[in-house]
């Protein structure tokens, strides 16, 4: 994983950090990078079972883009030039079932 960090010019994280960024969206040079655990790591730590499924759970989000994005306040001011790239990048084409714009919107149609 440190090669594909330093190839992008990413942030080489400690040994603890690597743990942390296992799931997580990295952009770098117009590039999503996801971390995730090797499968084997169930062989031999059955309790990261859970683990293992939420951080490849990522992929699948990635997939798609957010349902909501024709609505969402966050992609209009994206659209109008207040919001960065890479944001829409991590949130509304990257983790966008994390995103808590998402949530918030999801919760309010529910309701209505």
């Amino acid at each position: 994983m440190k090669f594909i960090f330093k190839r992008f010019d990413l942030k080489v994280p400690t040994r603890i950090g690597f743990r942390k960024s296992f799931g997580k969206i990295f952009v770098a040079k117009n590039r999503k990078i996801v971390p995730v655990r090797h499968p084997a790591t169930v062989v031999h730590e059955s309790k990261q079972f859970s683990k293992l499924v939420e951080d490849y759970k990522i992929l699948k989000t990635l997939q798609s883009n957010c349902p909501l994005i024709d609505s969402c306040a966050q992609y209009r001011r994206f659209e109008e030039g207040l919001i960065p790239h890479e944001f829409v990048e991590l949130h509304c084409y990257g983790d966008w079932k994390n995103c808590k714009y998402f949530q918030k919107e999801r919760y309010v149609q529910k309701v209505q």
